[in-house]
Formats: structure tokens, C-alpha cells, sequence
């Protein structure tokens, strides 16, 4: 069992998911908890006795405001049939339901500084072994093969690609000389649509010149990794104003956390939000009988690992669910996925949870206690032709929208 107290005193625990994968047993699959080494899916999530399972994907919720915990307790086997068919493990977690002596409350906000979330150069640098070949001017022009004629290993070690000279004048071939293509016009188009920066030094010592205009678009139009995390969570609770003395002494406890963490390898979005929303209210109308209410609200927003009928299949580690921040398995597999982000939709969903619970102390050896839940998950991704196709640039005769 875990007290609200050990969660405060852990060292950088933002959310439970953190805390928990700390201990034995314990682990995370696709931002979800697997409990002995069990599917995501054989784990099971309570609050306060009401089930939070995300049935679109069978996987147990675990976005609950830190500031709302009063005690977790991680149950691997032998529990009761109350709890449901979980066979890994199940989470029990307890929230605050507010103190009718008066009121408190807590509060904490946290923010990290933009950084690159991964060891190595920026996916986005023209001389990143992913772009080199593409986007060095010293190799991009002529190829890899006659760049590295004497370097077998760096030919190894990167993409084969035959160079914008060739590229240009298969396309100039039997078009009239107003429709040609330069060399130069392939280079910056290829940046432009890997939304990376041109190597302006690299391409002065080849001859090459961009204009001012041109160096503006692809400032602006530049992808970048990085970003800013932040997280706020808090907590307030206490006597039920104005009608909490009429009803059994009701007390209150309402907390919110919301978060923007940014994925190590940005696509349609560079970041994921989430604000949930948890309010408890408990009255005692007599010493044997207690009344608690419960009602949650979750808002997410971020990408879906999903991939279209024309992209890879989804799999049993891929399929419902978002995208985990550490998405870099998604992409660096398969090329075709770096520059083409519409390959992975937006993904927003809501989620509404309410409960009662009614407590009867019968006498000193029997009770009876009725729970009554809700909860409705509801999934929207933009589909159809969603893209701005307004020209921003062109590039001779072709452009970059």
C-alpha cells in the first residue's frame, strides 16, 4: 500500500505511472501498466471502486491527479471477484474526499527547458545521417557513390541516393528550357519537403546562392525538435459550501492535472496534451449510512500509432490507444515515414466517469454497499483532405506548400 505521503516525497514523480513502474514487477508497455510480466490488458484500474478502463483499447487509465491520492494499493493475485477478471495485477486507488474541519489544499507546477530529447544531431540537420545524403551540398548534388567513391564505409552507412544533378536533368529531359529544373531547385525543394534548412555556407562553396525570400520561408517552415514539458497538478477540498451541514456534513474534493509533453520525434503534432479533472463528494447522512459521489473528465490530444490501410499493419503493440512519447520505433523503420506525418492521424479523446456508492452499516458483522458507475469514451480523428494547400513558395516549377 501506498500512502499520499510516499508519493510527495518521491523524487520527480509527476504522474502515478511513474511511481509504480518503480516497483518490482512492475513495468510500461505503450504508456500502459503491465503487472508480471501480463499484457496491458489483464490489468485492472479502480478508483474509489469504480472501474477506469479505457475500453477502446482494453487497457487499464491511469491519469489521475497526483494531489487527489490518498493511498494506492497494487494487488498482484488472490484478490476478490469484486475486482473483475484481471489476471496480471490490479490497481485499487483511493482519493481524498476533502476534511469537514476546514479547508486545504496543494498545489505544484513544474516546466523543464527545450531540449533535444534523444542522444545525437537534430533529425532536422542537413548533416544528419539521415539527410546527408539528400542535403549536404558536397553529396547531395553529385551522389553518394561519386561523393564517396574512396569511402566504402560512409556509403555503407547511409542511404544510396544518385544526386540532384542527375535528378534535374531527367526531369529537364525533351521540356522546353522556360520549364527547367536546376540542380539548386531539387536541392531546396528536398529541404523544403524533409522541413529541414538549407546548408547555406555548403551551397556558396558550390556556386549556389538562395535568395532572402527563400531564407525567411525556410526559417519559418523549419521543423524542429525539443520543446517544453510542463505539468501542473492540484488539489482542493474541505467542508461542502452552503448546503454540505444539510446533507450528513458533506465534504468536497476536486483536483486537476494537466500536462504537454513533447514526443522525442515530432510529426502531425508536435506534443501531447492531457487535462483530467477528479471531484469527490462524501456525505453521512446517519452514523451507519455514507453516500459518495464521484465524477471525472479526461481531455487528451496527441497522435495515434495507427498507420492507414496503405501504410505498415497495425499489430497488438500498435493498435487504439496514443502514441507513447518515446515514439522513435514508429518511424526510423521504415524511411518512407520520416517526411510524410500524415501517416499518423490526430488523435483526441474524451472521457466521462461518474459514480455513487452507498454504504450501509447494518450492524458490527454486516454491511451491504450498492455501486453505481458510468463511463463513456469518446474517439474523433480528422479524416479526409485535411491539408492547406495555399503555395507558400515555388521552386522554378515546383512548389512547396
Amino acid at each position: 500500500m501506498i500512502s499520499d505521503v510516499q508519493l510527495q516525497d518521491a523524487t520527480g514523480i509527476r504522474e502515478i505511472n511513474s511511481f509504480l513502474t518503480k516497483l518490482p514487477g512492475v513495468s510500461e508497455q505503450n504508456g500502459y501498466l503491465s503487472i508480471r510480466g501480463g499484457s496491458a490488458d489483464q490489468t485492472g484500474m479502480m478508483v474509489n471502486g469504480l472501474a477506469y478502463n479505457n475500453a477502446a483499447v482494453g487497457n487499464a487509465e491511469t491519469s489521475i491527479p497526483l494531489s487527489a491520492i490518498e493511498q494506492v494499493s497494487l494487488l498482484s493475485g488472490g484478490y476478490n471477484a469484486e475486482y473483475g477478471n484481471f489476471r496480471s495485477g490490479l490497481i485499487n486507488v483511493t482519493t481524498k474526499s476533502g476534511n469537514k474541519d476546514g479547508y486545504h489544499g496543494t498545489f505544484s507546477y513544474s516546466r523543464n527547458t527545450d531540449h533535444l530529447r534523444r542522444f545525437g544531431p537534430s533529425f532536422y540537420d542537413p548533416h544528419s545521417p539521415a539527410l546527408r545524403p539528400f542535403l549536404d551540398p558536397d553529396v547531395a548534388f553529385v551522389g553518394t557513390r561519386d561523393a564517396w567513391a574512396d569511402d566504402p564505409y560512409l556509403q555503407e552507412q547511409h542511404l544510396s541516393f544518385s544526386g540532384w544533378n542527375l535528378a534535374a536533368q531527367i526531369y529537364n529531359m525533351g521540356k522546353e528550357p522556360e520549364d527547367h529544373a536546376t540542380p539548386l531547385d531539387y536541392y531546396l525543394l528536398g529541404t523544403w519537403m524533409h522541413m529541414a534548412e538549407p546548408d547555406y555556407e555548403g551551397l556558396a562553396e558550390q556556386g549556389y546562392t538562395v535568395s532572402e525570400e527563400h531564407k525567411r520561408l525556410f526559417a519559418e517552415h523549419q521543423r524542429q525538435e525539443g520543446g517544453v514539458d510542463w505539468n501542473f497538478d492540484g488539489g482542493f477540498g474541505g467542508p461542502l459550501p452552503l448546503i454540505g451541514k444539510y446533507i450528513g456534513d458533506a465534504t468536497f474534493y476536486i483536483s486537476n492535472n494537466s500536462r504537454e509533453r513533447n514526443y522525442i520525434m515530432p510529426v502531425t503534432r508536435s506534443n501531447e496534451k492531457t487535462y483530467t479533472t477528479l471531484a469527490t463528494v462524501k456525505a453521512n447522512p446517519t452514523e451507519s449510512l455514507s453516500l459518495t459521489f464521484n465524477g471525472l473528465h479526461k481531455y487528451q490530444k496527441g497522435m495515434s500509432p495507427i498507420r492507414p490501410p496503405w501504410g505498415d499493419f497495425p499489430d497488438a503493440s500498435r493498435e487504439g490507444g496514443f502514441m507513447p512519447i518515446n515514439n522513435i520505433k514508429y518511424i526510423h523503420k521504415n524511411p518512407d515515414y520520416w517526411y510524410d506525418q500524415p501517416f499518423y492521424p490526430i488523435l483526441e479523446q474524451n472521457t466521462l466517469m461518474g459514480g455513487l456508492t452507498i454504504n450501509h452499516i447494518l450492524n458490527s458483522s454486516m454491511f451491504w454497499e450498492l455501486t453505481l458507475s458510468a463511463m463513456n469514451i469518446q474517439n474523433d480523428s480528422p479524416t479526409g483532405n485535411t491539408r492547406d494547400n495555399t503555395v507558400l513558395t515555388s521552386f522554378r516549377s515546383v512548389s512547396g506548400v
